[in-house]
């Protein structure tokens, strides 16, 4: 139901111009500065974009942003109960705190002042305060943390190979899409999803990257990016790397507009170089 937030028409007649406005902010404040990191930028984007579609507009977003952050980020399991015990109790702290700072507040703004957004939709359906804020943890986490990671990676592989660069400068808007899903596809941002089976006990767990570089679905060479790729049009260009099916991740068009215009922006600020690589983590 709340498909309708994210569909293309949407997307690119609704917050278009959201994107571009605030693409502008982000690259003016870069060259004013001379300089800035990647990773800051595109989360300032992301949290700005998806906050407005899901209505967490109602608390300062750099705030909410460093939450979701914590909430959502990984780290080493402890070996002992007691550690575990007390990582739980801090993550629970700490939703309890998103809750009170920035759902509740969206929350009461928007039953005295519908508006069409997520939250919204969901007061208008019913939902407890409880179960928007499950909502809310999952768009904040998909639609700002993984966008910006995916912001990230794409720009370091656009900045550190000139042919590709040159391919996604020259390509229309449709050519960048497709070129960002193959960055995607190689580099998924979420690279394992986990699925309840209803006809059995147990877990099953996907492995986005194995999938994604199936040679019987990509062709040879499946660990380049190859930006005249040609995947077969049921597993779509960026394969597994947004889930599937009815839980198919609905924001995949916002993250690539997103991507694509800013990243066409920032390719285009006089000088740009790369200072350094990013560092790299895994979260298993």
């Amino acid at each position: 139901a709340t498909a309708r937030f994210f569909a293309p028409k949407v997307v690119t007649g609704r917050y278009r111009d959201l994107i571009r406005s605030e693409t502008a902010r982000l690259i003016g404040r870069l060259r004013a500065q001379g300089g800035a990191d990647l990773d800051a930028l595109s989360l300032d984007l992301a949290v700005t974009v998806a906050a407005e579609i899901v209505g967490l507009t109602e608390s300062d977003s750099a705030a909410m942003a460093h939450r979701l952050e914590t909430i959502t980020s990984g780290g080493a399991q402890p070996r002992w109960a007691i550690g575990k015990l007390a990582m739980m109790l801090r993550r629970q702290w700490q939703v309890g705190h998103f809750l009170r700072k920035d759902v509740r507040p969206a929350i009461m703004a928007r039953k005295s002042a519908p508006r069409d957004d997520v939250i919204s939709h969901l007061i208008a359906e019913g939902y407890n305060d409880q179960e928007i804020l499950v909502e809310c943890l999952t768009y904040g986490a998909a639609g700002m943390i993984t966008t910006r990671e995916f912001i990230t990676v794409a720009g370091w592989y656009l900045l550190e190979n000139p042919d590709l660069r040159a391919r996604f400068m020259a390509a229309n808007d449709l050519g960048k899409v497709a070129l960002l899903e193959e960055i995607l596809r190689v580099e998924p941002v979420v690279g394992m999803i986990y699925r309840l089976m209803p006809d059995r006990p147990g877990v099953l767990g996907i492995d986005v990257r194995a999938a994604n570089t199936d040679e019987t679905v990509t062709g040879a060479c499946p660990y380049g990016v190859d930006p005249d790729r040609n995947v077969a049009a049921k597993y779509g260009n960026a394969v597994m790397a947004f889930g599937d099916g009815e839980h198919r991740c609905p924001g995949a068009q916002v993250a690539m507009h997103e991507a694509a215009i800013f990243l066409e922006a920032l390719l285009q600020v006089p000088g740009l170089r790369l200072e350094r690589a990013p560092d790299i983590g895994w979260n298993a």
